[in-house]
């Protein structure tokens, strides 16, 4: 049985266009997936509850590692227009709203080795869905490094497996 080695791993976000970068230096990050919560509709009478499917729930991620200030105020800066994204309630995947954002997508890589049968990353890319950033902690020790975690909701769509960088 394959496994994948996180240290191939990555997060990055795609630009309108072909640009691409790095969100900081990754340390770790995780999806809860998609979740089918049930409906109690048991009613008076009943000696065992009954229940049906509701509406799917797409899931939601999060993802952190170390952070440099030193780029924050290049515009390009990944962190930083993420923090754009969450301070303005823009999506990612929908650089229409507002053009000095310009995300398009969010990758998050299992292993970006395309000479392993595991090559490929979790993200929204063949879909048509967004994702929100809905929350950012950045950090630092004196004597310590910078941390950054970012977590976020899909919105609409859903993550999905692919080995297709367009």
């Amino acid at each position: 049985m394959p496994v994948t080695e996180g240290r191939k791993g990555l997060v990055n976000v795609c630009y309108s266009g072909t640009g691409q970068a790095t969100v900081a230096e990754m340390g770790e990050w995780s999806i809860t997936g998609m979740s089918l919560p049930m409906i109690e509709y048991s009613a008076f009478g009943n000696t065992v509850q009954r229940f049906k499917p509701g509406i799917m729930d797409p899931g939601s991620f999060t993802f952190s590692g170390y952070f440099d200030g030193s780029t924050w105020a290049a515009a390009s800066n990944p962190v930083r227009l993420l923090t754009c994204t969450l301070n303005n309630g823009i999506p990612i995947g929908n650089s229409t709203i507002a053009a000095s954002i310009p995300l398009k997508k969010l990758r998050l890589w299992a292993n970006t080795d395309s000479d392993l049968e595991s090559f490929g990353f979790w993200g929204t890319t063949n879909s048509s869905g967004t994702v929100y950033i809905t929350g950012l902690e950045v950090g630092t020790a004196k004597d310590g490094i910078g941390t950054v975690t970012i977590s976020g909701k899909v919105a609409t769509g859903y993550f999905e497996w692919t080995t297709s960088t367009a």
